[in-house]
């Protein structure tokens, strides 16, 4: 027999999964910093760890949602499948252009998620539950990071530090967006 779930186990789960990311993108830093993997091999294992990301939150997303619409489901969609594209990329793209394709690739289908769920949004559909939000947090952490390797590929320098400031507001705007949409919805 099993049990019936209870919301400490989803919540568990959640943690112990970001401690193990969290834990794997320290050790590529960590592997590279100590000389034992280059920059091009620390960059491909940490894409392809965010493409898998990409993959999870796609799948999850339209779970998430107090009423799945098709726009959250659409959306979930272009994620998993944007996911595996980038995921593709970092694979098997040619080193001198893996980095760009892949970002490219992921962004292209952040941008086609981003407008499904607007659409969900302006349609007035009730905004999804503390899950929902978590996770269209996450997907905008991850948009950033792709954001940002193709920001340190094509531009170099400080690129990426700049992006941080960018990524910090708007974390914030994302909430306050929420916010609104769940308080329309009450």
């Amino acid at each position: 027999m099993s049990e019936a779930p209870t919301p400490a186990k989803p919540a568990l789960f959640s943690v112990v999964a970001l401690m193990v990311i969290v834990g794997l993108v320290l050790a590529i830093a960590i592997a590279k910093k100590t000389g034992l993997i280059e920059a091009g091999a620390a960059a491909q294992y940490a894409g392809s760890l965010f493409s898998l990301l990409m993959i999870g939150a796609g799948n999850v997303l339209p779970k998430r949602a107090i009423a799945p619409q098709t726009a959250s489901r659409f959306a979930g969609w272009i994620l998993v499948l944007g996911g595996l594209a980038s995921l593709g990329m970092w694979l098997l793209a040619p080193e001198d252009m893996r980095i760009a394709l892949a970002s490219a690739t992921a962004l292209s289908a952040f941008a086609v998620a981003i407008l499904a769920a607007a659409m969900h949004v302006k349609a007035g559909s009730p905004a999804g539950g503390r899950a929902h939000t978590a996770i269209l947090q996450i997907l905008n952490g991850l948009m950033w990071a792709f954001a940002m390797f193709l920001a340190d590929f094509a531009i170099g320098g400080q690129s990426v530090l700049w992006l941080t400031a960018g990524f910090t507001v708007s974390m914030s705007l994302l909430e306050i967006c929420l916010r609104g949409s769940a308080k329309k919805s009450a």
